[in-house]
């Protein structure tokens, strides 16, 4: 006699071969989450890095922009510019647009660099009457060096390194303005010269000529 029934064996994973499985899965999603967090880090490093250029960056911009139209510098130290500069003045209640329309002014400018209450390097600035700002970049770090003006002094027919100790700050033709921030992990150090634009400090005399004279 035939037997017409037919064997059916049931097949499954042993426990094994689970933990097995498992002990795989959890290295594949371990290596992938450590590839994700070291390229994270990589990522907010760079863009903190990039972030800090551009706020150097800005500094030396408005303080070159300042010194740009400077008239004769007042004083000046390692942590401190103080200058006077023109500026135009518009006025507004004048009939006639044409005759007069902006006026020459000269204002005091003072930009200082100092410690907040966090123990954070600051860069503060004054205009005229108005009380100290920050400066729209807001750098702020613990890492800056507070020695961020040089300047070169013109002495007879020769340049020399400017000593507030020495001398006085006229005859100053060049200013070198330095952002260095000595962080350990980004470190950043940008510096920008500025010729200011009126020799010595002094309006320079100007001679007409003689058909001009007669």
């Amino acid at each position: 006699m035939i037997d017409l029934r037919k064997r059916h064996t049931k097949e499954a994973f042993t426990l094994i071969e689970l933990l097995i499985v498992a002990t795989i899965m959890i290295m594949v999603a371990g290596i992938i989450y450590t590839f994700y967090i070291n390229l994270a880090r990589t990522y907010h490093k760079g863009s903190d890095t990039v972030v800090r250029v551009l706020d150097a960056q800005n500094t030396l911009e408005i303080i070159s922009k300042d010194l740009r139209s400077a008239r004769n510098i007042i004083r000046l130290k390692s942590d401190y510019i103080e200058f006077h500069r023109f500026y135009y003045e518009s006025d507004e209640n004048k009939k006639d647009p044409v005759s007069n329309l902006n006026k020459l002014m000269v204002e005091k400018v003072q930009i200082r660099v100092r410690k907040d209450d966090s123990n954070f390097y600051v860069i503060e600035r004054k205009v005229g009457s108005e009380k100290w700002r920050k400066l729209p970049s807001q750098i702020r770090s613990k890492y800056l060096k507070p020695d961020i003006f040089n300047a070169w002094r013109l002495e007879k027919t020769y340049y020399e390194v400017y000593d507030p100790r020495r001398s006085k700050p006229d005859k100053i033709p060049l200013v070198k303005i330095n952002i260095e921030i000595e962080s350990p992990k980004n470190p950043i150090h940008l510096f920008k010269k500025v010729f200011l634009p009126i020799p010595h400090g002094k309006l320079p005399l100007i001679k007409m000529p003689e058909s001009f004279q007669n």
